[in-house]
């Protein structure tokens, strides 16, 4: 039960997320371009940390969202941060259009599984409130929905 109230508490509270979650993302590639940059450029493997916004942002935003913050990652680790910071040796052009071009397909595939598994959860949570065959609401969504009554609480009709 309680993955189906986390589910319920998301899609009452999706647009909350989605907002709240934008200015976290930019604050994680940020921090993401500061650690590469500090730890002496993207020939280290600290550049791989890009992949965390990126995938949260997926998760919150759906592919379109993880294709963006994609773009957004390639291009805050792409012309302008140098392979060695010490020696100030430039990225090729391809190194970084491959690196973006892998970030965005890794921001779609998890928007996609993403979607996938909350469309799964949802179409659970409705099986568990209405009879596979007819559609109508079983017994659990009538003692759930004579619960919320009794306490008082507004329960959408459906």
């Amino acid at each position: 039960m309680p993955t189906i109230r986390l589910i319920n508490w998301l899609e009452k509270h999706a647009r909350a997320v989605k907002f709240s979650a934008a200015p976290l993302l930019v604050l994680l590639v940020a921090g993401v371009y500061l650690l590469v940059y500090d730890t002496g450029g993207i020939k280290y493997v600290y550049s791989h940390s890009m992949y965390l916004p990126i995938v949260l942002a997926g998760m919150v935003y759906g592919s379109k969202g993880g294709i963006v913050m994609g773009v957004l990652g390639g291009i805050t680790l792409g012309p302008f941060m140098p392979i060695d910071l010490q020696t100030g040796e430039a990225q090729e052009t391809i190194n970084w259009l491959y690196r973006t071009g892998f970030f965005i397909l890794i921001g779609f595939l998890g928007g996609v599984f993403s979607d996938l598994v909350f469309s799964q959860l949802q179409h659970v949570n409705w099986l568990l409130r209405h009879d596979e065959h007819t559609g109508r609401p079983n017994r659990f969504a009538l003692l759930e929905r004579l619960s919320a009554d009794n306490l008082g609480e507004q329960t959408p009709a459906k």
